[in-house]
């Protein structure tokens, strides 16, 4: 049993830089937390969806969760993938496709899949 999410990736220097633009007034006293920082703000403002720190191809990355379940029969490794469905395409305009003329690599963000993104789960 796993917890599968979906949702957009993007290095944390480049969510860093989207956050900077469209809320200006969330603070950043320490690059290590970047993710924490906008989710704290979404949080604060009842916004969605989640932003996390994850770890993407063995790198950290900024993920904005759209979907999320628990697939009992799921493992960390094999799993069913969510596709970015119209759900997924409504949050990417209403968070990026304002800044996409001024920051070009929200053009080409990501959806991926991610399981057990807290990576709490047994390793199988």
């Amino acid at each position: 049993m796993v917890w599968v999410t979906g949702g957009y990736i993007m290095e944390t220097s480049q969510a860093k830089a989207w956050a900077q633009r469209k809320y200006p007034e969330i603070p950043f006293p320490d690059d290590w937390f970047i993710p924490n920082e906008i989710n704290r703000y979404f949080r604060r403002h009842k916004m969605y969806p989640a932003c996390i720190s994850v770890c993407w191809r063995g790198e950290n990355k900024a993920f904005f969760m759209t979907h999320g379940k628990t697939d009992h029969s799921a493992t960390k490794t094999h799993h069913r993938h969510f596709r970015e469905d119209p759900k997924a395409r409504t949050i990417r305009k209403l968070l990026f496709e304002d800044l996409e003329d001024e920051l070009e690599f929200l053009k080409d963000i990501q959806f991926v899949t991610v399981s057990d993104p807290y990576d709490v789960g047994p390793r199988y």
